[in-house]
């Protein structure tokens, strides 16, 4: 739907185009014209392609040698989108990358759209690997936030509030910490109850030994970040900016950081030496297309180096 919302936008300026070479250019200059337009429109349309991708990064760490990498599946900012029957697509992508760990950071469920798509993705990752949760602003925007933590349990998936467990993957001690979205302090001043759970969150964390990782729906708190001793910090929100234009614009707006945002999606060095990956979403909105801004599934492989 996105695709073709965008497709008549682009077909409607073009028409502009098209009248105004006609009306204002010489025709010596009028083939110019149309060639450069064409393949403006070419390019353009070619960005509006949806499909959904693999985002693969590769982070490494001397806390541990392995083997084998720990491969970690980053699902975020679903809104409950469907990709074919029963999420399919989707599954069948997942399935393939083998992942030890899945990791979903906020957005999954959506405040507008049915959760059909987020049971199909449930029913298809049950009994597989661990699954670990934390929620993002439209999970609140829902008023069920409640229902939603209840539901996602019911199929095995654990759900982080400032909090964290210990997996034991291939042999490691992987610390998984999550923290909830901002929203959940709304009436509070937000930014300031998600500050203070943080550093609570943190206070219980650092005693422990091993590969830390943070899920936190929102990537824009990256001064926060760099103060904890997380090795790896996980988020979404972004959707991407929206609009990019590779090699130049990562992104042109995104909530929580405005216009032009940094991180937008990616992979980001922090100050204390952990790495940010930013997942630019699954989800494909109906009223806003995504321009060179595929939806991704990301893959993130941990080398251990000792």
């Amino acid at each position: 739907m996105s695709f073709l919302i965008g497709l008549c936008i682009v077909t409607v300026l073009i028409g502009i185009a098209v009248l105004y070479g006609l009306v204002k250019l010489k025709s010596a200059n009028k083939l110019i014209f149309y060639l450069v337009l064409g393949g403006l429109a070419i390019i353009v349309i070619l960005g509006l392609y949806n499909g959904l991708v693999i985002k693969k990064y590769q982070v490494s760490t001397h806390k541990f040698k392995l083997e084998q990498p720990i491969k970690i599946a980053l699902l975020t900012d679903l809104h409950s989108y469907n990709y074919g029957k029963e999420q399919e697509k989707l599954l069948e992508k997942l399935n393939e990358q083998e992942p030890d760990l899945i990791l979903l950071s906020g957005d999954i469920v959506d405040d507008e759209e049915p959760i059909k798509g987020v049971t199909y993705l449930l029913e298809g990752l049950q009994n597989t690997v661990p699954i670990y949760y934390v929620t993002g602003n439209h999970e609140y925007w829902t008023g069920e936030i409640e229902q939603i933590k209840t539901f996602l349990e019911s199929y095995g998936v654990i759900v982080l509030e400032e909090d964290y467990r210990v997996e034991m993957i291939k042999g490691m001690p992987i610390i998984i910490a999550g923290i909830s979205d901002p929203d959940k302090w709304r009436g509070l001043y937000s930014e300031t109850g998600f500050e203070l759970a943080y550093v609570e969150l943190e206070e219980k964390v650092v005693k422990e030994r091993g590969y830390k990782i943070l899920l936190s729906h929102r990537p824009e708190f990256v001064d926060l970040y760099s103060r904890g001793e997380y090795d790896l910090v996980v988020s979404g929100h972004a959707h991407g900016g929206q609009v990019r234009v590779p090699g130049l614009i990562n992104g042109l707006y995104a909530p929580g950081q405005g216009g032009f945002p940094k991180y937008a999606g990616g992979s980001y060095n922090l100050l204390n030496g952990s790495n940010l990956i930013v997942s630019r979403g699954l989800s494909i909105n109906k009223r806003l297309p995504r321009i060179f801004n595929p939806p991704e599934l990301v893959m993130i492989e941990i080398n251990g180096t000792r």
